[in-house]
């Protein structure tokens, strides 16, 4: 069972989504006070993610249906930094708007800097600074029955106190749409 998804009669469909973040940033809002952890200072603070999405892939990679070029997607959550090292992680609840500003998705974001799963052939380090990984589960609404299954990865760091404004580059976003035949 997939969740959100009902396993009822109805036939479930699939659409490709990929899109590249351009003009993307995320800025701390509200700073939290420093605490340790391990030996290591770290920090809790409230953010707001503004990612402009387009399309950058064959249209073979992406149902502009679902998810049309130039959506903008927003995000306000918390995120626990390590200050020297830049290792995070963020957990918010995120909304994709269409560039007409309609609602396309509402979920949940979760998304992980300095954490690397591309291992294979040492494709990319466990630990690189300006790296991000991570997810997005959402769905459309009521009347539109669709559920979105995303990955962020790309170049990203973390935002800290010294540089609270942070922009993305080489960052993407790709994944599934489940919806109904």
């Amino acid at each position: 069972m997939i969740p959100g998804i009902p396993m009822d009669d109805t036939n479930w469909c699939l659409s490709r989504v990929a899109k590249s973040l351009y003009k993307s940033k995320v800025e701390i809002t509200s700073e939290g006070k420093s605490h340790m952890c391990d030996g290591r200072v770290a920090r809790r603070s409230k953010v707001r993610y503004t990612i402009n999405l387009r399309g950058e892939t064959p249209e073979s990679c992406n149902d502009e249906r679902v998810l049309p070029d130039k959506s903008v997607l927003t995000s306000e959550g918390t995120i626990i930094v390590y200050e020297a090292e830049g290792l995070a992680h963020f957990t918010g609840d995120f909304e994709i708007s269409s560039p007409e500003r309609k609602g396309l998705f509402t979920g949940r974001m979760e998304l992980s800097y300095r954490v690397g799963s591309h291992r294979v052939g040492n494709a990319e380090a466990c630990d690189e600074r300006t790296h991000v990984e991570g997810w997005l589960v959402g769905r459309a609404g009521e009347r539109r029955p669709l559920s979105l299954r995303a990955m962020i990865a790309g170049k990203w760091a973390a935002p800290t106190p010294r540089a609270p404004v942070s922009h993305a580059s080489d960052t993407y976003l790709t994944g599934v749409v489940v919806r109904p035949r």
